[in-house]
C-alpha cells in the first residue's frame, strides 16, 4: 500500500505464481493430514476389534478349560485322577454308546436327505417329460388333491375330538422317574400315537393327562409339536377327571387279558418309558388311587411265539383302534400290529448282520471258485479230453461250467459252493 500504483502492479504480478503455488501446497499438505488422520482411525479401529477378538476367543479357551478342569478338580482344587476299574469301564461305554448314537441319528439325517433329493429329482423328470399345458394341470391336479386329504384328515381328527369314542388317555405322571432322554422318548411315542389316529382316520378320542408345568416332559413334548395337535391335554391326573368305574388300566402287569373293546369305557395306557423295564409301577399307582379293572392285552393268549408283553404307546393305541375297527380278531389284529421286535422274529439290526454274513460268505466262495477256475484254465491244455469225438477238446464245456459256478456260489452262499464243486 506504500509503494505507487504503478510498483504495485508491478509487485502483484512478480509475486502472483508463487503466492499460487504456495496456495497449493498448503491444499495438498492440508489433503495429506485428513488422510493420515482417516488411516490411522481406521487401523486403530481394526486393532480394536482385533483385540475385542482375541480377547473373547482367550475368554472361551480359559472357559473351556475352567469347565474341564472343573470336573477334574473339587473343592479344594485337588486334581482328581480318572475313574478306574468298573467305572472307567462304564463310562467308557457309556461315550462310545453316545458316539454310535450321534453316528446314527447323523446317518439317518443323510439318508432323509438322500430321499428328499431323490423324490425331488423324480418329480422334475416328470414335469421335464410333460409339455407346458400338462405340467400345469398336473400340478393345479395335484395341488388340489393335497387340499382335499388335508380337509378329510382336519375333519376327522374334529369328529374325534369332539364326539370321538372311546377315550384313550396317555398318562404322564411317571415323568419324575425318567430320564431327559426318556422323556423325549415319551413325546415321541405320544406324537407317533397321534399320527397313527390321524392316518388311520379312527374315531378313538385321545387325552394326554398330568402336562402341567411340573411335569418335566411338557418341554419335549412343545418341542416336538403338541400345541399343534388336535388332541385333550390336561393338567389334571387321570384320577380327576375321569369316572373311576369307567377306567380300563392297560397295563402288562394286569393278571386278566382284555377281551374287548368298547365305546363306554376309557383305557389308560401308563406314559412310561424305561430303559431297563421296572414291573408293577402303573398297577400300584392304580391300585393307590382305587382303579378296580386292569387288564393286559392278550399278546400271550392271541399274539405270535416269543411276543414280548411290553409294547411302546403307541404300538398299543394301534392295536385298540384295529381292534375298534376288526372286531373280535385278536390274532389278526396283534399280527398286523406287531412289529418284528415285538413278535418274537428277527430285528433289523439282526437281520443287517445275517445279510453281511451271507455277503460275506458269498464274496470268499466266489473267490475261491475263481481261484479254481484260474487254475483249470492254466492246465487246459493237458486236462482236455475229447469226449465228443470231433478233436477239439473240452475247453468250451470247461468254462462254461466254471462260469456257471460262480455266480452260483455268490447267490447261494457255501452250500451252493459245495454243491458246485462236487457236479
Amino acid at each position: 500500500q506504500r509503494l505507487q500504483p504503478r510498483g504495485s502492479r508491478c509487485m502483484e504480478g512478480c509475486f502472483a505464481p508463487l503466492l499460487r503455488a504456495l496456495r497449493s501446497a498448503l491444499g495438498g499438505m492440508a489433503a495429506a493430514v485428513q488422510d493420515d488422520a482417516a488411516s490411522a482411525a481406521a487401523s486403530a479401529a481394526a486393532s480394536a476389534a482385533d483385540l475385542e477378538q482375541a480377547a473373547k476367543k482367550a475368554r472361551t479357551t480359559d472357559a473351556g478349560i475352567a469347565a474341564a478342569a472343573g470336573g477334574a478338580n473339587g473343592l479344594d482344587g485337588a486334581a482328581t485322577p480318572a475313574p478306574r476299574g468298573a467305572e472307567g469301564r462304564r463310562l467308557r461305554k457309556e461315550q462310545n454308546r453316545e458316539q454310535h448314537r450321534e453316528k446314527a441319528r447323523e446317518h439317518k439325517k443323510e439318508r432323509k436327505r438322500a430321499q428328499l433329493q431323490r423324490r425331488q429329482e423324480a418329480k422334475r423328470m416328470v414335469l421335464e417329460s410333460m409339455t407346458p399345458e400338462e405340467r400345469s394341470a398336473f400340478l393345479v391336479r395335484q395341488k388340489t388333491e393335497g387340499l382335499a386329504l388335508k380337509h378329510e384328515v382336519d375333519a376327522s381328527l374334529r369328529r374325534a375330538f369332539e364326539d370321538g369314542k372311546p377315550k384313550v388317555v396317555i398318562n404322564c405322571s411317571f415323568s419324575h422317574i425318567m430320564h431327559y432322554k426318556e422323556q423325549t422318548s415319551l413325546a415321541k411315542q405320544a406324537q407317533m400315537s397321534y399320527v397313527a389316529i390321524r392316518d388311520m382316520r379312527s374315531p378313538i378320542q385321545l387325552h394326554l393327562t398330568s402336562v402341567n408345568a411340573e411335569n418335566p416332559s411338557l418341554r419335549p413334548l412343545e418341542i416336538i409339536g403338541m400345541r399343534g395337535w388336535i388332541l385333550h391335554v390336561h393338567e389334571e391326573p387321570v384320577w380327576k377327571l375321569f369316572d373311576l368305574s369307567k377306567l380300563v388300566i392297560l397295563t402288562p402287569d394286569a393278571d386278566e387279558d382284555l377281551e374287548e373293546v368298547t365305546e363306554d369305557k376309557i383305557y389308560v395306557i401308563g406314559g412310561i418309558v424305561d430303559r431297563s423295564v421296572s414291573k408293577m409301577q402303573s398297577r400300584q399307582q392304580a391300585e393307590e388311587h382305587g382303579a378296580l379293572c386292569l387288564r393286559k392285552l392278550p399278546i400271550k393268549t392271541h399274539g405270535p411265539r416269543g411276543a414280548h408283553p411290553v409294547l411302546n404307546i403307541d404300538i398299543v393305541v394301534r392295536i385298540l383302534a384295529e381292534r375298534l375297527s376288526r372286531g373280535d380278531d385278536w390274532p389278526g389284529v396283534l399280527a398286523a400290529c406287531l412289529s418284528s421286535r415285538y413278535s418274537g422274529g428277527p430285528t433289523g439290526r439282526m437281520l443287517r448282520k445275517e445279510r453281511a454274513r451271507e455277503r460275506k460268505a458269498a464274496s470268499q466262495d466266489g473267490a475261491e471258485a475263481g481261484a479254481r477256475a484260474a487254475g483249470s484254465d492254466d492246465g487246459e491244455d493237458e486236462d482236455d479230453v475229447d469226449d465228443d469225438g470231433d478233436g477239439e477238446g473240452d475247453e468250451e464245456g470247461s468254462s462254461r461250467s466254471s462260469d456257471a459256478e460262480i455266480p452260483a456260489a455268490a447267490a447261494a452262499g457255501a452250500s451252493a459252493a459245495t454243491t458246485a464243486t462236487a457236479a
